[in-house]
């Protein structure tokens, strides 16, 4: 999965997520418990998040929504944090712990207990879009050293839910008939081709009232975050929609491999002048080869590095034109 920028990347996840339609479509699939049934996703509110303090501030990307639950009608809400890292946080319990802990503070001061006048349930979702596993513990218990003789019953106790978006399994994801579930495929996706898939099943979905907003923002995310990730240094034109996003992808998947070919060449015209024209020319493709391999995939293992070294200038040729389709080196060796 290609890294974005994150304020970029968080802003734009924002977005997406402050739109009900997207709420709803997150908690259905995402979320497959029974108790979301007691949902009335009717009453979907997005709440303000000034209430966290300025010594504890809350980032601006993340989103507390409200709807009514059960039968009494009593209200949920539902905490969802962007996590864009490439360094996992391990202590990410106790974040999450103290958020909630100042939202309920709020929740007093504003009067917004149930019925029984207790507090109303929290769900903290963590959305988590980094190439490692999330591996940070999801229990708050995990993080405190183990005691006996009953001084456990007083440790603290809270869990979060967190979907790490590049590793969920394919019954989860499910089929792309869901505007998370688009999202979630974009992001897993590295070739442009496959992205373009996405946004032709984003243009059939019915998405109700919320539909075209939620398709301009999808190609708004898309044309700002998405692509220049992918294609790093390539400007970009303005879009207006899912329809003028597809047609700039369609043009840059003819002319991208004919791209890293001419800056190969000039890599090579500039090294032939010290070092002879054929070899700088051959260098520079099989450089400009590796930048974009390492790019999309990360860094290439020994073995991979050992084939771009002894590759001739045809080869190098195949691999460049493949790397656009192409979901791993494995992939593009083997064109």
């Amino acid at each position: 999965m290609v890294r974005a920028h994150r304020p970029r990347h968080d802003a734009g996840y924002k977005r997406l997520f402050s739109h009900a339609a997207m709420i709803e479509a997150l908690l259905r699939r995402f979320v497959p418990a029974p108790w979301i049934a007691q949902l009335d996703f009717s009453t979907l509110e997005l709440m303000p998040t000034h209430w966290v303090s300025e010594k504890h501030q809350q980032r601006e990307s993340d989103l507390v929504w409200r709807l009514r639950f059960g039968p009494d009608g009593s209200f949920f809400f539902l905490y969802l944090l962007v996590e864009h890292q490439s360094t996992l946080f391990h202590h990410m319990a106790v974040r999450l712990l103290g958020y909630v802990s100042l939202f309920y503070q709020w929740v007093i001061q504003q009067k917004l207990l149930t019925p029984s006048r207790r507090l109303p349930p929290v769900l903290p979702l963590v959305l988590y879009n980094g190439r490692r596993r999330w591996k940070a513990p999801l229990d708050i218990r995990e993080l405190i050293e183990p005691v006996s003789g009953g001084l456990e019953a007083f440790l603290p106790s809270f869990r979060y839910l967190v979907l790490d978006e590049a590793h969920l399994p394919k019954e989860l994801l499910g089929p792309l008939d869901n505007p998370v579930t688009a999202v979630f495929e974009v992001e897993r996706s590295e070739d442009l081709e496959a992205i373009r898939r996405v946004i032709a099943a984003i243009q059939q979905m019915p998405l109700g009232e919320q539909g075209e907003a939620i398709r301009q923002d999808i190609a708004r995310w898309l044309r700002e975050v998405v692509v220049p990730a992918r294609l790093p240094g390539e400007e970009l034109p303005e879009v207006n929609g899912l329809e003028e996003v597809d047609e700039m992808l369609a043009e840059r998947v003819k002319t991208w491999p004919k791209k890293w070919m001419a800056e190969g060449y000039q890599m090579g015209r500039q090294e032939g002048r010290q070092e002879g024209e054929q070899k700088g020319r051959l260098d520079g493709l099989r450089e400009i080869v590796r930048l974009q391999l390492e790019q999309k995939f990360g860094s290439l293992s020994a073995s991979d590095r050992q084939r771009l070294a002894g590759a001739a200038q045809d080869q190098l040729t195949r691999w460049a034109q493949s790397l656009l389709s192409a979901s791993s080196p494995t992939e593009v060796f083997q064109s």
